[in-house]
């Protein structure tokens, strides 16, 4: 991306949007598919 901002074909911010957003998308499609494990409470003493 950097080599396409110094050839004058944009800034590296607008060639990794596009990418960013369908990761994102890909990643809250599957939700479902992440396992996370209750976070130990600092007040449990």
């Amino acid at each position: 991306m950097i080599r396409f901002e110094k050839a004058r074909w944009g800034n590296a911010e607008t060639w990794l949007r596009p990418q960013l957003e369908y990761d994102l998308w890909q990643a809250r499609h599957r939700t479902e598919q992440i396992d996370l494990k209750p976070y130990p409470s600092s007040d449990a003493a």
